[in-house]
């Protein structure tokens, strides 16, 4: 295992080469070569692409060097996107260094982290300073880590697991200067699929062999099997929906892909990487067969020729002739998640973040990040102009698409549904499942959410759903009772509410969130008057009770849809005039904003 103190005998300052280039941190991850942020390497401005000459300076030296690769060559936008990976040889290399041992997995949740790089804010010149970080998720093919800044100067740097003692990332920018918000590290495995070209440098082919192959197959295939495949992926078309065809190659229960796949060979890569499916099909078998199905005739029959002859070889010919008689294509029902975070530009303004997600698992996309802070009033007017474009982007049917506002606790009054994508008369409610989540859980209770968010979908194989009415007659519900209501029946999954949330029933939508209930139901109108044995909140609960009971929870948005037209068609009162409907994934955490990532002027 490497330590601490051998990271620091490892790492180099990146310096300018007449004064062109931006400078910060590097290590060796091979004799002679060194791995650092394409940032770094670029002009001081951030405004122009990677420059070929650098020097780095270790141990006392400097040697000349050429950045032999880069990913991407320029800026795309305010922040360099993945991978932000540039390699380094040295003309006159050292003898003798030692190199980074690199990770062949992700970190643990909550691992951590230590990084170490030739920081300039405190202290000129650049002095080499240590960063202790925590390991929080992926975020578009990064790692999201939290703990210390990652100081100026420190990008390009080695962080290394201290829990497997290998080097797992590469810094690369602070959330905020001066200020102890963690930040994103490229992932090292970006590293090793990154430049399938570079076999043809000479010096390159003398390097170890886990660092220059473009997609790791040595642990399933013979040799002249990965000749065959690297062939069939000359040949065929990189896939339209990459990310698709990964979930459906390694199963639900696969883990979700370390980086963006761009093309086939991040495709194989990215399955390659993984290992049997639940159902004890190899990935990278699945993922052939998959290919096949939409291959031309010749390249299909090689595949499936390639596939079957794996599959005998090592005793999973009868697994894999079962599994391409019934599998079937991935199913995806997506949902743009809306999140509207308080701001601290004004009373009752938000922040605007918009995410594309997917039920088979895909890595959660970011579409939108507005900068500016709005009223609701601003949000309503232009919901058009926001949530268009990415609607149009769905191939999914509409009744498929879910439109989910996540939504800080004073908010989740707000009728979203009945908000409109430029035409009145056509709320958003009644053309697609619109649901809220809350941004306000309590901390403390994921496992019972996760507990309860289980039995849920035990439920659902059984097909049936437990409600827990708050009579509209309870204008102060016992929030106590309520809570161990809940607490003493773990099959109880969903919190309904025959009136209004109001202060007072808020509070019981609270105590049910501490006992871990992840779905809530309600009437958005008040009901004030109950002298008549048949008030509107007992109204609403005898008509949408029976709709409810035994209805499988992934049915309940496009009920709920269908609800609200029917209401928009119906004269008078109907339930789905003012039913609301709130969904809580406990597994779906909070997306971290980017409207704290800085310029790339600004980078570590």
């Amino acid at each position: 295992m490497f330590r601490p103190e051998q990271l620091a005998e490892i790492t180099v300052e990146v310096v300018q080469e007449k004064a062109r280039v931006r400078g910060g941190s590097g290590f060796f991850v091979a004799p002679g070569h060194v791995l650092t942020c394409a940032h770094v390497v670029g002009r001081g401005s951030g405004a122009d692409e990677v420059q070929s000459r650098v020097r780095i300076r270790w141990n006392g030296a400097e040697y000349p060097a050429t950045v032999i690769a880069s990913a991407p060559n320029r800026p795309g936008g305010d922040v360099w996107p993945h991978p932000d990976l540039a390699l380094v040889r040295l003309d006159d290399p050292p003898a003798g260094h030692d190199c980074a041992p690199l990770a062949d997995r992700e970190p643990a949740a909550g691992a951590a982290l230590h990084a170490v790089g030739f920081q300039t804010i405190y202290s000129s010149p650049a002095a080499l300073a240590p960063v202790a970080l925590e390991y929080v998720g992926p975020l578009e093919g990064f790692h999201r880590v939290k703990g210390d800044e990652i100081p100026r100067g420190t990008s390009g740097g080695p962080v290394l697991d201290l829990a497997t003692g290998r080097v797992c990332g590469v810094a690369k920018t602070s959330r905020n200067d001066r200020r102890v918000l963690g930040g994103l590290v490229v992932p090292v495995h970006a590293f090793t699929r990154l430049f399938p070209g570079l076999p043809d440098d000479p010096s390159w082919r003398a390097l170890p062999s886990h660092i220059h192959r473009s997609f790791p197959l040595a642990a399933l295939l013979r040799a002249e099997e990965e000749d065959e495949l690297r062939a069939l992926c000359r040949i065929l078309p990189d896939p339209a929906d990459a990310e698709g065809l990964y979930r459906a190659a390694v199963g639900d229960l696969g883990p979700r892909p370390h980086g963006r796949l761009r093309d086939l060979a991040d495709l194989v890569g990215a399955v390659s990487d993984t290992v049997s499916r639940q159902d004890g099909m190899p990935a990278l078998l699945a993922l052939l067969g998959l290919l096949a199905d939409s291959a031309p005739p010749h390249p299909a029959r090689r595949l499936e020729s390639l596939a079957s002859t794996v599959a005998a070889r090592i005793g999973k010919a009868e697994t894999w002739t079962k599994w391409r008689r019934k599998e079937p294509p991935p199913d995806d029902r997506p949902s743009l998640e809306v999140w509207l975070s308080p701001s601290t530009g004004g009373p009752r303004r938000y922040r605007v973040a918009v995410w594309l997600c997917h039920s088979d698992g895909r890595t959660p996309v970011m579409k939108h990040a507005g900068d500016v802070p709005r009223t609701l009033s601003q949000i309503r007017s232009g919901l058009g102009d926001l949530l268009g474009p990415h609607l149009d982007e769905q191939t999914a049917a509409p009744h498929d698409i879910t439109i989910a506002f996540v939504l800080p606790r004073p908010l989740l009054s707000e009728p979203v549904e009945s908000w409109h994508l430029g035409h009145a008369y056509a709320p958003l409610g009644t053309q697609y499942p619109v649901v809220v989540r809350s941004q306000d859980r309590p901390k403390g209770v994921r496992p019972l959410w996760r507990e309860r968010w289980s039995r849920l979908q035990q439920q659902n194989a059984t097909g049936a759903v437990e409600l827990g009415w708050i009579d509209c007659r309870e204008e102060r519900p016992n929030v106590k009772s309520t809570y161990q209501w809940f607490l003493n029946r773990k099959d109880r999954v969903v919190l309904a509410l025959a009136s209004d949330m109001s202060a007072t029933r808020r509070n019981a939508v609270d105590a049910a969130f501490n006992a871990g209930v992840p779905v809530v139901i309600w009437r958005r109108a008040a009901c004030t008057d109950h002298s008549a044995d048949t008030c509107p909140g007992h109204r609403f609960r005898s008509a949408v009770e029976p709709l409810l009971t035994g209805e499988n929870l992934r049915a309940l948005p496009r009920l709920v849809l269908s609800l609200r037209i029917e209401a928009d068609l119906a004269p008078g009162e109907h339930c789905g005039r003012s039913i609301a409907f709130l969904v809580d994934d406990p597994d779906r955490l909070p997306m971290t904003s980017v409207h704290d990532l800085r310029s790339p002027d600004q980078e570590a």
